[in-house]
């Protein structure tokens, strides 16, 4: 049986049963909403505080670092090795580089009306579900510029996405799971 005690913005530690141990804690002031990690940093989507960049050490002490604030409501964050995408609700999708030191840069934005909620890539296309207007989908080009491409919306709120290569998933508040194939 695992344990698990909850804490706002934490790290954890696994013990061999299943237990959880608090590590540490960082809080920049904001509401934090998504945290994805690329091996050397983790990112943080803070609602009303933008994206942020930590690094963390080999005990799981985090370091706070950067954070750039282009305004608008940051959802979600996700990377694909070159670039940092942060869903921004009512400000769209943006695209990010950071540096050898963790800084953050921040280069462009698509917004096609809606919520954006969730932001997931699959190496080729980057892909947002919308609360209001369903699954995005988009392409970057070499410097880190966003080009939209499609939307499929057939109802329902769109929360997260993510792939596995073949198919995209969409988790769809009041209207079940999707699944979405790219051609």
């Amino acid at each position: 049986m695992a344990f698990l005690r909850q804490h706002r913005r934490k790290a954890f530690r696994v013990v061999t049963s299943g237990l959880l141990q608090d590590l540490d804690t960082d809080y920049q002031d904001g509401l934090y909403r998504g945290v994805w990690g690329d091996g050397t940093y983790i990112y943080t989507a803070c609602l009303d505080k933008g994206l942020r960049s930590y690094s963390v050490d080999g005990s799981g002490n985090l370091t706070y670092i950067d954070t750039d604030d282009q305004g608008g409501d940051y959802r979600s964050v996700w990377g694909d090795g070159t670039y940092i995408y942060a869903a921004c609700s009512t400000s769209g999708l943006r695209t990010y580089s950071v540096d050898g030191s963790g800084n953050l840069t921040y280069i462009d934005t698509d917004y096609q009306d809606g919520d954006y909620r969730g932001v997931w890539g699959d190496g080729t296309y980057i892909y947002t579900a919308c609360l209001d207007k369903g699954l995005r989908s988009y392409s970057v080009d070499g410097s880190g510029n966003l080009t939209y491409i499609d939307t499929d919306d057939q109802g329902g709120y769109h929360y997260g996405v993510w792939g596995d290569g073949t198919y995209i998933y969409a988790a769809c508040y009041g209207n079940g799971l999707r699944s979405y194939e790219v051609y």
